[in-house]
């Protein structure tokens, strides 16, 4: 008498086989045990008609992909509970969104990457991606929040057509930091906002001779650390940095707009290229830290009352062009 045991694979089937024989010339089959196998980031996609997440009939094979599938979205796909998966693929023309009424999260454990339309659903409700990978967006990000969540470093990286727009990004451990992969181009209100849960401010990084930038149209920055190791900040139309930012090491150019506390300029050089002024109908504090450089316009705001800029500085200055703001104090404790 003989035991032994086989596994046929079918695609997601696999046949378990349980032979008994006594003869040589005769196979009988005592057990067959039939078991569906969604193994660790099996990719799933959706069909081109799409639908909503929970439901089997949105995906080719009608399996719902949980935390450890890879996902690739190829037709209008609703969110329409929390859920989870591991790599995801939003195909180009294609849209991703929550279900309308309700706030949805989806947790990607994986990297993301944007080739379609990422957004809220119709209503007021919002759409979260907490994503723990790198994020690549090709595409259109309009969704309210965007979470990096990992544990280690995280790599934002962008096409030049591509958008990010109204939205936030946000950071859960400030430990880790989000570097940039590309030149960024932040629109329409976009918010970066890197403080964690812990109160600290998270950082994004510009690498060292990258030549890679973070541009500002109608966007802000907020409780983060801006490590530019020389390269470019631009902000334009109306673009602020908010309460408790730090920019350490970067050119500034266009129009830097202070508008919240607690703002501060460090590292071994800042350099001004353009304009820097507090916002419209505000009187805003600057502290300056290392060496800076002033190649533009340092002024009070021409619009509203109050308007005023004070600059408060430890270290060294260079000026080659327009300082006019209301007050700027020396204050290191070593010469200056």
């Amino acid at each position: 008498r003989r035991q032994r045991q086989m596994c046929i694979r079918d695609r997601e089937i696999y046949v378990a086989i349980q032979v008994i024989s006594n003869d040589e010339n005769y196979l009988f089959i005592d057990d067959i045990s039939l078991v569906n196998n969604t193994s660790a980031n099996q990719s799933i996609s959706s069909t081109t008609t799409g639908g909503k997440w929970s439901e089997s009939t949105t995906w080719i094979g009608g399996i719902v992909p949980t935390g450890t599938n890879d996902v690739i979205i190829q037709g209008p796909v609703i969110v329409d509970v929390d859920a989870a998966c591991n790599n995801l693929l939003v195909e180009s023309g294609v849209t991703l969104e929550n279900y309308s009424y309700f706030d949805r999260t989806l947790v990607v454990n994986g990297s993301l990457t944007n080739k379609g339309l990422v957004r809220d659903g119709a209503t007021y409700h919002t759409f979260t991606l907490d994503i723990r990978g790198n994020i690549t967006n090709n595409g259109q990000w309009e969704n309210s929040y965007t979470i990096c969540s990992g544990a280690s470093d995280q790599y934002l990286a962008m096409d030049p057509n591509a958008t990010f727009s109204t939205g936030r990004l946000e950071n859960t451990d400030s430990a880790s930091a989000v570097i940039a992969g590309s030149d960024l181009i932040f629109h329409n209100g976009f918010t970066i906002d890197l403080g964690d849960n812990y109160s600290q401010n998270g950082q994004l990084i510009l690498p060292s001779n990258s030549g890679f930038s973070i541009i500002l149209d109608s966007a802000f920055i907020e409780f983060s650390w801006i490590r530019g190791n020389g390269n470019k900040l631009t902000l334009q139309n109306e673009s602020a940095l908010n309460s408790q930012v730090h920019i350490q090491d970067a050119v500034l150019t266009g129009i830097v707009n202070i508008d919240g506390y607690f703002v501060t300029f460090e590292g071994n050089s800042v350099v001004l290229e353009d304009t820097l002024q507090n916002a419209s109908n505000t009187g805003r504090d600057l502290v300056i830290k290392g060496l800076f450089t002033n190649r533009g316009v340092i002024r009070d705001n021409p619009v509203g009352y109050p308007s005023y800029l004070w600059i408060d500085i430890t270290g060294d200055i260079v000026n080659s062009g327009q300082w006019t703001n209301s007050k700027t104090t020396l204050n290191g404790t070593l010469n200056q």
